[in-house]
C-alpha cells in the first residue's frame, strides 16, 4: 500500500465509525459484501469507486472529500499492477493484495517443483486406483454408500440453507435516499417506531415514525381535515408533506402518512402541523418532546 491507498483507508475506516454500523449491516445497506467491506476496510483490497460512493451515502455525507482522495489513490494503484521491467530480468506485478515478484527460477527450484506436482498427481493417482478396485470387488456396496453419502451431504446442505433463510430477516426494499418520496406503507419497512406522539392544539394526533433499518421517517396522524396538511423536516433541510385534501387517507380508519425521507440521525427529526383556516397557526415538534421553533 502506498501513502494515497494508506490515506484513503483511513479515511474511510473514519466514516463507518461515524455510521455505527456493523460490517453486516454495512453490506445490508450498500448490496456490497461483509467480505469485500473487511478487504476493503483492511487494506487487503483496493475499493472501487461505486464502494466508495455507497459508504459516504450510508454515513449521510458528501462524497467529494472521500473521492478527491479516491482518484489519486486508483491513478498510483492502477499504475503500480501493470508489470514493470526491473533489473536481471525480473517482473513485478503490484496486485490487490501485496507485491509478487517474479524471477527467473534456477535449476533447483524447477525441480522441487516439478517433484511437489509428481508427489500431488500420484496422491491422486493411488485414490483414484483404490477406489477403482473396491468399485470392481464389490459394486452394489460401493454404489450404496456413494449414494448415502451423497444423500447426506445435500440433506446436511439443505438443512444448513433452511436454518439460515429462517433466521436472517428480509432485507429492507429501500435505504435512506433511496427512500425518499415513497409511500411508507409499500415500502415494508416493518421495523417502524415512534419516536414521538404529540396533539396538536386542536386535538389532532401527530406520530413521527423511524425505522432503523429503512434509516428513513415520515409523520403519521389517524385522520387529517382537507384544509390542513403534516410535514417532516430531516437533515440538510429535506422535507415531506401531504395535505387532506390531496389524499382519500384519514377515512375508513386509514391513516395519513408524509412520503418518506432519509434519516440517518433521528434527533435531528422535525415535525410540523398546518391547521386548517378556522384554526390558524403553525405546530413544530421534535423528539425531545417539546415545542420546536
Amino acid at each position: 500500500m502506498d501513502a494515497a491507498w494508506v490515506c484513503l483507508v483511513e479515511e474511510m475506516r473514519a466514516m463507518k465509525g461515524r455510521s455505527e454500523l456493523s460490517l453486516l449491516e454495512l453490506a445490508e445497506a450498500t448490496s456490497i459484501s461483509k467480505s469485500s467491506w473487511e478487504r476493503y476496510l483492511n487494506g487487503k483490497q483496493f475499493p472501487p469507486r461505486q464502494a466508495v460512493e455507497a459508504l459516504c451515502s450510508v454515513a449521510g455525507l458528501p462524497s467529494e472529500a472521500l473521492l478527491a482522495r479516491w482518484e489519486p489513490a486508483e491513478a498510483s494503484w492502477s499504475r503500480r499492477r501493470t508489470p514493470e521491467a526491473s533489473p536481471g530480468g525480473a517482473s513485478t506485478i503490484v496486485a490487490g493484495h501485496g507485491v509478487v515478484s517474479e524471477t527467473a527460477a534456477s535449476p533447483h527450484s524447477s525441480v522441487g517443483g516439478i517433484r511437489d506436482q509428481h508427489r500431488r498427481a500420484s496422491w491422486w493417482l493411488r485414490a483414484l486406483a483404490a477406489g477403482s478396485r473396491l468399485l470392481t470387488r464389490r459394486p452394489v456396496i460401493t454404489t450404496l454408500a456413494v449414494m448415502a453419502l451423497c444423500g447426506a451431504m445435500i440433506s446436511a446442505a439443505f438443512l444448513v440453507r433452511l436454518s439460515r433463510s429462517s433466521a436472517m430477516p428480509a432485507p429492507p426494499v429501500c435505504v435512506l435516499d433511496l427512500c425518499e418520496g415513497n409511500d411508507p406503507g409499500p415500502a415494508v419497512c416493518e421495523d417502524a417506531r415512534t419516536l414521538v406522539d404529540h396533539v396538536a392544539f386542536d386535538g389532532t394526533r401527530l406520530a413521527i415514525e423511524h425505522s432503523p433499518r429503512c434509516r428513513a421517517a415520515w409523520v403519521r396522524t389517524p385522520r387529517l381535515s382537507a384544509e390542513a396538511h403534516i410535514e417532516i423536516e430531516g437533515p440538510e433541510a429535506r422535507t415531506a408533506s401531504v395535505t387532506g385534501a390531496s389524499t382519500g387517507l384519514g377515512k375508513a380508519g386509514r391513516p395519513v402518512t408524509t412520503p418518506m425521507i432519509s434519516a440517518p440521525r433521528p434527533e435531528e427529526l422535525r415535525a410540523c402541523y398546518y391547521a386548517p383556516e378556522h384554526h390558524p397557526g403553525v405546530e413544530c415538534f421534535q423528539k425531545d418532546g417539546g415545542r420546536a421553533p
